[in-house]
C-alpha cells in the first residue's frame, strides 16, 4: 500500500463556508478548494479560493514536517511555511512573513478522514487578535 493511502490529508478538500467561525478582526475565504499531494516527509498544497469580497486567491508551497520554513508562492499575507506534525491525523503550520510569525494554524482531520477542522490564530496590522475556525470536506 502506498503512503499516499496512508496519508488522510492526501486529496481533494473543499471548505464549508457556511461553518466558518471568525473571532477578531480575522477574515476567511467564502470559498476554497485545497489539492494536496503527497511527498516526502510533508506534503504539496495548491489552495485556490475567493476571499470575503469575491477576489480570487491562489498559492501554493511544498514543505517538509521538519519545522524549517519553505517558500510559498503566491500569497502576498505570507511568503513562508513550517510544518509539524503532531500525527497522523493532527499538524501545526506556521506561517511568516519577512521572518516574521503572522498566522498559527492547527489542523485535526477526523478519525475517518472525511472533515479536517483548522484553527488559524494571529494578529492584523495594528497588533489585535483574531481566531478563524474553518471546516474542509474531502471530495
Amino acid at each position: 500500500m502506498s503512503k499516499a493511502l496512508l496519508d488522510p490529508l492526501v486529496g481533494t478538500w473543499k471548505l464549508n463556508g457556511a461553518t466558518t467561525k471568525i473571532t477578531g478582526t480575522g477574515s476567511a475565504d467564502k470559498s476554497a478548494t485545497g489539492k494536496i499531494e503527497s511527498q516526502e516527509n510533508g506534503f504539496k498544497l495548491i489552495y485556490d479560493g475567493l476571499d470575503s469580497v469575491g477576489k480570487a486567491t491562489h498559492f501554493e508551497y511544498s514543505a517538509k514536517y521538519d519545522g524549517k520554513d519553505y517558500p510559498i508562492k503566491g500569497n502576498p499575507a505570507f511568503d513562508t511555511v513550517s510544518l509539524q506534525k503532531i500525527d497522523n491525523n493532527t499538524q501545526d503550520r506556521l506561517y511568516k512573513k519577512g521572518g516574521k510569525e503572522v498566522i498559527s494554524e492547527h489542523a485535526a482531520i477526523s478519525k475517518d478522514g472525511r472533515t479536517g477542522t483548522v484553527t488559524q490564530k494571529g494578529k492584523d496590522a495594528k497588533g489585535q487578535g483574531f481566531t478563524v475556525v474553518t471546516v474542509w470536506e474531502k471530495q
